[in-house]
């Protein structure tokens, strides 16, 4: 029924009502089912006009009819090293794989997990952070090795971890610091097992941190301005707890953020344009209470952002892109509040993204019209 979805110009539509013929519109929106409406034709006292009038009011006693979607992957940007999953720059956004469910991106390689459970993955890759058990970059996407099952991914500069469907964290790639946790500085070209019972993962500029299904935050890796939050400035091969009751992490370059189940949202590490959102530039090896009733967090290079549960967004940090969206170019060290009605948000180096809901009300769609429709023919 391909012909009955299509989207159709004023003038066809003016020639179908003049055939008194139901023609349907499919209304795409977005995170939302898409559904379509029957276009009413000119009135004519017909059988055909009866017959559409029979079919919308039986419509509405039928179960909606869902419309499937293909999950492509798309990218667009800096393509130098391959981490686009093709060997030419691209300035629009083009297709990279089908049957995607999520992806991850670091500095200059890029991994995404396919619908069946697999771990893909493209770019640079000098320390291994692909997974493929070489270190040579390939510009189109490879199945990392033993990555079945995998139900979440991160990135870090030059550093991968994922966490499989039974719990299980893996990394690789770059080590310098320990940021793979796996007790070593040697880097790793295939994926090592790191921890159990493991609930989320962030992967920083040369940090890592991951939740566990517990709630207990850990952290491992660079710790010289005290993102890992143990008190310290000393680095970590291995995990260190550092908070309980983790409902959510977030790794900057060299600054990390969580969210507690009470909603409390904490900051820790570098914080020289005010990342932290304590109020002040001074690093903090400790975590320190940002803010309360949040629902998500996002770090990027030297700034963070967090939804809180009234939907709107804010921002703290560096600002000489104006990443934060506040109209100016200057850092801010307290959150300012920059959108409403937000209910995702994420961030890049030097640019952040989020997702706005917009009042936009459905149509219903129903099988029965289209098929008399069909009989109509």
């Amino acid at each position: 029924m391909e012909h009955k979805g299509r989207f159709i110009s004023k003038s066809e539509r003016a020639y179908q009502n003049r055939m008194h013929k139901p023609q349907f519109v499919v209304s795409y929106l977005k995170n939302k089912e898409s559904r379509c409406r029957i276009e009413s034709p000119t009135p004519f006292f017909g059988w055909r006009y009866l017959t559409w009038i029979i079919a919308t009011l039986l419509s509405l006693l039928l179960p909606l009819a869902p419309v499937a979607f293909a999950m492509e992957l798309k990218g667009m940007g800096y393509n130098g090293n391959g981490q686009l999953g093709s060997g030419t720059p691209t300035d629009r956004p083009m297709l990279i794989a089908n049957d995607v469910s999520k992806a991850a991106a670091g500095s200059n390689h890029s991994l995404f997990i396919k619908t069946d459970g697999t771990l893909w993955s493209m770019g640079w890759n000098s320390s291994g952070q692909l997974g493929d058990g070489t270190t040579t970059p390939h510009s189109t996407p490879a199945q990392v090795l033993d990555a079945s099952g995998v139900a979440q991914v991160a990135a870090g500069y030059d550093h991968s971890l994922f966490i499989k469907t039974n719990g299980t964290l893996w990394a690789m790639g770059y080590n310098a610091y320990g940021r793979l946790g796996d007790g070593t500085t040697t880097n790793q070209s295939t994926p090592v097992q790191i921890a159990n019972d493991v609930a989320q993962v962030a992967g920083g500029g040369s940090h890592s941190l991951f939740v566990k299904t517990n709630g207990t935050l850990w952290a491992m890796g660079y710790n010289g301005l005290g993102e890992l939050g143990d008190g310290t400035t000393n680095n970590h091969s291995t995990p260190v707890q550092v908070a309980t009751e983790v409902v959510w992490v977030a790794a900057g370059d060299h600054h990390s953020l969580f969210i507690k189940s009470n909603g409390t949202l904490w900051a820790m590490g570098r914080n020289n344009f005010g990342q932290l959102g304590d109020g002040g530039t001074t690093d903090q090896n400790k975590p320190v209470q940002v803010a309360s009733e949040v629902a998500q967090v996002a770090a990027g290079g030297n700034h963070s952002l967090f939804v809180k549960t009234d939907g709107t967004l804010w921002g703290m940090g560096a600002n000489q892109q104006n990443q934060l969206g506040d109209g100016s170019y200057t850092s801010k060290s307290t959150p300012v509040q920059i959108a409403t009605d937000v209910t995702q948000v994420t961030a890049g180096l030097l640019y952040s993204m989020f997702v706005q809901q917009s009042n936009i009300t459905p149509r219903p769609v129903h099988y029965l019209p289209m098929v008399i429709e069909l009989l109509m023919e």
